[in-house]
């Protein structure tokens, strides 16, 4: 039986796709390997500085927005996005082992899950 943490996080997460679809006993070892983050408005969470991409971010609550960044004399033709609650980021970095060329900033005080990228290949193969 998962703890009542667990428990709150798995009922959080089932509001939102594609966490709704998730089999329970995946939902429930992607919930175990969740810990809460709180950043401040305007606080980067991530972004190509940091390096390779360590931790998969899930909003729980607040804003994320994300801007392309690319080396001078580089245009990336990205548009700015904004993620909220149940929305995910860096995939595409965290699965290719490579840093991000977004940073992701907090558009209001902002609490995250946070995911360790071993846990998140765990999950990816289930």
């Amino acid at each position: 039986m998962a703890s009542q943490l667990v428990q709150a996080t798995i009922a959080d997460l089932k509001t939102h796709a594609p966490f709704d679809r998730m089999a329970p006993a995946d939902l429930e070892f992607l919930a175990a390997g969740l810990k809460v983050a709180y950043y401040p408005k305007g606080a980067e969470i991530v972004g190509p500085s940091a390096g390779i991409v360590t931790r998969l971010f899930i909003v729980k609550k607040g804003a994320v927005r994300s801007a392309a960044t690319a080396p001078a004399g580089r245009a990336l033709g990205a548009v700015d996005a904004f993620r909220a609650a149940g929305e995910c980021f860096p995939i595409g970095a965290l699965i290719g082992h490579r840093a991000t060329q977004y940073s992701y900033r907090t558009e209001e005080d902002t609490f995250v899950y946070e995911l360790d990228s071993a846990t998140f290949g765990q999950v990816l193969g289930r």
